[in-house]
This record gives C-alpha cells, structure tokens and sequence, in this order.
C-alpha cells in the first residue's frame, strides 16, 4: 500500500463475498479509528462508490471535484479502481483507497491494479470451472449409482446409505480431508462392478 500511496486496498465481490478482502496501510489515519469500525466503513464506502462507476476503471485524484464521490465522505479522498473481470464475466472490483491528498493516482497504479485484477479473475474463473467438473462428475457417478440400484429394489438407497455410514465413521476416526473424501467416493462406488 505504500508504494501505492494508499491507505486502504479492497477486494470487492458482491457474489463470492468470502474473498471479499480489506487491507489498511498502519498509518496515523488508520490508526485513529478502530479496526472493526474502519473495516465496516471502508466495505460501505467501497461497495457505494463502485456503484458510481460506469466503466471498467476509475480513478479520482480528488473527490471535491466529482459531487457524486463528494457525497460519500465528509473528508476529501482520492479513489481508484478496476474491475476484476474475466473474458465478459465481471466479478467485482479491485480498488485503492487514499485520505492524504499530497499524491495523485498514476496509471502506473491503475496499470499495477489491473495486472492484478487479471490474475484475481482468472483464478476465480478456473475455480469456478473446477466446481462445475466436480458437479459433472458427482451428478454422473450418481446417475450410475441409480442405475444400479433401480434393476435391483433390494438395494435402492444402499449405496447413499453405506456413502453416510462411512463418512460418519471416518469423521469419528478423524481421518485427514483428503482420506475422508476418498472413502466416501469408494462407499458410493462400492457396487459399481454389479453394472455389467
């Protein structure tokens, strides 16, 4: 943040709030106002102004200057921010933060800010591609599950049910994540071989 000459940098994404992030730079300003209060005030200032942005970026160098900024704090306040998009999927926004008036926000920050916002967007992109693959794949292992389970009225909901057991089991033994998920896709695929 300081070479940013900001005070504060956030990470606003209005539908994945649990990345949204807030970071001050230990100064006279932020420390003059508890962190919990500042945090609240920076997350509603944030989501207010990126509101008012109509294209991919802004940067205002001096908030007394644009009435619709002006409204958002009774202390002038330098603003810059960029949205973090991927291919036509916008995410949020990437901003800075500035109550110290002596600087001015460059493109080579909104440049810094960008390349930044690029990296944040593909990452959450191949996240989300990520989710979408393991959904196929549940939804298929469970559709042959079914397959299973409907030539035989015996065995129907068997395979949930041995799936429950031994996640319980394996939550009781305090097996590591990664064992825990192994074995819960070996109790749903148990009975697989009864397909042929």
């Amino acid at each position: 943040l300081n070479d940013m000459h900001a005070d504060a940098a956030f990470l606003l994404l209005p539908d994945l709030p649990h990345y949204n992030q807030m970071e001050f730079h230990n100064n006279r300003f932020t420390q003059s106002l508890k962190t919990n209060h500042l945090r609240k005030q920076m997350y509603k200032f944030a989501s207010q102004a990126t509101r008012r942005i109509s294209d991919h970026y802004c940067i205002i160098n001096d908030s007394r200057d644009n009435r619709e900024f002006t409204a958002l704090s009774r202390r002038p306040y330098r603003f810059m921010a960029t949205g973090v998009r991927h291919l036509k999927k916008s995410y949020g926004w990437l901003g800075l933060v500035s109550y110290g008036m002596d600087d001015k926000f460059t493109t080579r920050e909104l440049d810094i800010l960008q390349t930044l916002a690029n990296q944040l967007a593909a990452m959450i992109a191949n996240m989300d591609h990520h989710e979408d693959l393991e959904r196929f794949t549940v939804n298929m292992v469970c559709s042959l599950v079914n397959a299973i389970e409907e030539k035989d009225a015996y065995a129907k909901g068997h395979s949930r049910r041995v799936y429950q057991y031994a996640a319980l089991i394996g939550r009781h033994l305090g097996m590591s994540p990664e064992a825990l998920e192994a074995l819960k896709w070996a109790a749903l695929l148990h009975d697989i071989g009864k397909i042929g």
